[in-house]
């Protein structure tokens, strides 16, 4: 018999969206946060996209956060909400 593999969740996810972050020039770049709803520190996965990112991240950031990891879609400057050329 073949045995899954895939880990189990750990915890619920939270989700924000369209989260600003200013770089060191000024610019904010908008990006979606998937972490786990469990207190705690994690560690983050970072993802910079030129794509929308609600479909782009959805599976991997709710796998991931539910297994304990933060993490961070961001869209490059200029594309979709994120400012900048």
């Amino acid at each position: 018999m073949e045995s899954n593999n895939v880990s189990a969740p750990l915890s619920e996810v939270e989700i924000e969206r369209q989260v600003p972050i200013p770089m060191a020039d000024g610019t904010i770049l908008r990006a979606d946060v998937y972490r786990p709803a469990a207190p705690g520190r994690y560690p983050v996965l970072v993802e910079r996209v030129a794509y929308e990112l609600t479909r782009r991240l959805r599976n991997g950031g709710l796998y991931y956060a539910s297994r304990g990891y933060v993490v961070v879609g961001q869209n490059v400057r200029g594309r979709f909400a994120s400012e900048g050329k």
